[in-house]
């Protein structure tokens, strides 16, 4: 299976995130989601989730989503 690269692997961790947490997910259901959809991809992801943000770290990148009504506020931290 070809790894998907570190970058598309974080925007759809974000992404995934974004929807869970607009949904009132539980903060450790939205965590072991985005973990597990990582490492079904063949990455080492790591997330920690507040009421208002969704911390991700793909391969020991980070990147980070604050809610607001707009998606477009995520950033990467590179």
């Amino acid at each position: 299976m070809k790894k998907t690269s570190t970058q598309r692997v974080s925007e759809l961790c974000l992404k995934t995130g974004y929807l869970l947490i607009s949904g009132g997910a539980e903060s450790y259901r939205i965590e072991d989601t985005i973990e597990r959809i990582g490492k079904s991809l063949g990455h080492d992801v790591n997330c920690y989730v507040t009421v208002t943000a969704v911390f991700v770290e793909v391969d020991g990148q980070n990147s980070k989503f604050i809610k607001s009504t707009r998606w477009d506020q995520f950033t990467d931290d590179r």
